[in-house]
């Protein structure tokens, strides 16, 4: 909002007088941001008294004039007139912070714009979300000290090699500060939601999906009792068969997810609880080729 020169300097000297400063442009300018900057839908993040919280919260309104209550000022609320409604989203301790948002908190303005750290903000809100037609999902690697390449290399190995996503449209990005994020962004949401259930099902055997994987001989024997009594023999050799084939192939599979446990769960890592975070409107629009 442009101002007359003329006017800012009266302003400036009526804030000199009522707060008694040297110079009144700083606060002048903190005035202006809170009024003109800040709109309806942006998102702040606000600090505790002693920083060990941070309040993320969405704008909900255009800036209004409070009238202090006698309770207010006789319980020593905030005596702040001109006010914006926030509607409160997410607590977050400082200790489990994105460590890129550090260097937000460093600023030593009252209001400081966070356009840059737009990305951040959005997966410290959710670990998994759409966005620009995009779905984005963050791992947190809780593990303090040092990380060890070949756990990290376990994980790649798992999601690009092993579970059939669309390696050209999946980028995958590390920033592994001991504890840090691990980010997945693709288009192809099946991607994400394969890689959901392969990690869910080796971290925790599918419990956190809500279920447990039956072994695959329960059913063979399930197949074996239906059989029509006339070829039950004949079946009988060819289960035998398949049932070789399935304890050899069983042995290779179990090594490797064995090794991928290992390093996964010396990765600590912290997922989403389920998958109905995703919330896609109309407009957006995912494309899947498989």
């Amino acid at each position: 909002c442009k101002v007359d020169k003329n006017v800012e300097a009266e302003i400036k000297k009526e804030i000199q007088q009522i707060y008694d400063v040297e110079h009144g442009g700083r606060i002048l300018n903190q005035i202006n941001r809170f009024v003109f900057d800040l709109n309806i839908g942006d998102i702040v993040m606000i600090p505790s008294q002693n920083s060990s919280i941070i309040s993320f919260g969405e704008v909900t309104s255009d800036v209004y004039k409070y009238e202090l209550t006698d309770e207010d000022i006789d319980n020593e609320y905030c005596d702040f007139i001109k006010r914006r409604d926030i509607k409160w989203l997410k607590d977050i301790s400082k200790k489990d912070l994105d460590p890129m948002l550090f260097k937000m908190l460093q600023a030593h303005q009252t209001i400081s714009n966070a356009d840059s750290y737009a990305h951040e903000i959005d997966r410290a809100l959710e670990l998994l979300y759409i966005k620009d037609e995009k779905v984005h999902l963050t791992i947190m690697v809780k593990a303090q000290g040092e990380i060890k390449g070949k756990d990290l290399y376990a994980l790649q190995k798992l999601v690009y090699d092993c579970i059939g996503v669309d390696e050209e449209s999946l980028d995958m990005k590390i920033n592994v500060q001991s504890p840090g994020p691990i980010e997945f962004i693709t288009t192809h949401i099946w991607d994400i939601i394969k890689i959901l259930f392969a990690l869910n099902i080796i971290i925790g055997g599918g419990k956190g999906l809500g279920f447990e994987i039956p072994g695959l001989l329960h059913w063979y024997h399930t197949l074996n009792q239906a059989k029509k009594q006339n070829d039950i023999e004949e079946r009988k050799m060819k289960l035998e068969e398949k049932k070789f084939e399935y304890e050899k192939e069983k042995e290779q599979y179990d090594s490797l997810i064995k090794e991928f446990k290992s390093s996964l769960d010396r990765l600590e890592l912290e997922l989403p609880n389920n998958i109905s975070n995703i919330n896609i409107n109309d407009e957006i629009v995912i494309t899947d080729d498989e």
